[in-house]
């Protein structure tokens, strides 16, 4: 299918008479697209419409929404943002129509300054989690979780979105994109691949890095590795985690030395920077799992969810008055 992209969203916002929607208001800005909330004109109901770049493709439809929209519309789970039907106008923009939500986590914890109690954070964590279990287990790589890629309703009920990064797992496949997953979610591995120009084979251990990345955040209300670029960004981890050696990540003397680039050698300090008012010595032990240096000892999604700290005394809630947290909405 090819299709022509002379749309101009800033002149008339809305899509043609035959996809039945109306856009109101851009309410994001991705990399392979725009996000528009916007109603049903039929039903009345508020939805999410997700328009497709077409300016710089050549070759027809993008293969980046192709895959995006095939995960998609496969996809069936309580915790996975999923496609309602994809339309097109007469000009040739390509639509994506989803569930609207009311906020996404990143908003929520930057702009809103929300705080999470302890039995929040575990329900969230959870529900994130389960999400990512459920794209594993159907051999799915998100290749792009953060805070902004997770959405909830009024009820703090959780859903993963934004599949332009995903791909499903091939045994054929040895080598898959390097430089994916935005930077302060990016795990070690395939940050140093990037400097040191080793890129190594990843699977399922780069989301549960990130995964960790989001655990730690909702616990300190803030990022906690935040970097401006690929190599501060090591530091950065380092800094917290500490550099690794041969007990903490074995294949980190692999990677080719080079003589430009240096690593100071930091002890780890992950404890100090967690109260045990915010996070259990159980939570803790989950959290260090994660962010394991060697992605081959980094906890796997299942055994994730059969940790202890879900067990615990607090148990996590099974609703969030998002409303009643956040009353500037």
């Amino acid at each position: 299918m090819k299709l022509n992209s002379n749309y101009n969203t800033t002149n008339k916002q809305q899509l043609r008479y035959d996809t039945h929607y109306e856009l109101t208001l851009q309410i994001g800005q991705g990399t392979y697209g725009e996000v528009w909330k916007g109603y049903d004109r039929e039903s009345k109901q508020v939805v999410a419409l997700k328009k497709i770049k077409m300016e710089q493709e050549r070759d027809g439809f993008p293969q980046t929404a192709i895959r995006e929209i095939k995960i998609m519309k496969k996809a069936h789970d309580d915790n996975i943002h999923s496609i309602t039907e994809v339309v097109w106008s007469e000009s040739g923009d390509v639509f994506l129509v989803m569930d609207f939500y009311d906020y996404d986590l990143r908003k929520l914890l930057e702009k809103h300054q929300i705080k999470f109690s302890p039995p929040e954070v575990k329900y969230l964590l959870k529900q994130l989690v389960s999400g990512v279990r459920y794209l594993h287990e159907n051999q799915l790589l998100h290749r792009d979780l953060k805070t902004e890629n997770i959405l909830l309703d009024q009820q703090g009920h959780l859903k993963i979105c934004d599949f332009g990064l995903a791909r499903k797992i091939e045994e054929k496949m040895k080598q898959y994109t390097p430089v994916v997953v935005t930077l302060w979610y990016r795990s070690p591995e395939l940050l140093l691949g990037e400097i040191l120009e080793n890129f190594q084979p990843y699977k399922f251990e780069i989301d549960q890095w990130s995964v960790g990345c989001i655990f730690a955040e909702l616990v300190r209300c803030s990022v906690l590795f935040a970097g401006t670029n690929s190599l501060e960004q090591v530091d950065k981890i380092f800094s917290i985690m500490g550099t690794p050696d041969a007990n903490s990540w074995p294949d980190f003397a692999d990677f080719p030395k080079n003589d430009r680039i240096t690593f100071k050698d930091y002890p780890n300090r992950l404890r100090a920077l967690f109260s045990h008012k915010t996070i259990t010595d159980n939570g803790f032990e989950l959290l260090e799992q994660l962010l394991m240096m060697d992605p081959k000892n980094r906890l796997s999604s299942l055994d994730t969810l059969a940790h202890p700290y879900f067990l615990e005394d607090p148990p996590p809630v099974h609703v969030i008055d998002i409303l009643k947290k956040n009353p500037q909405k």
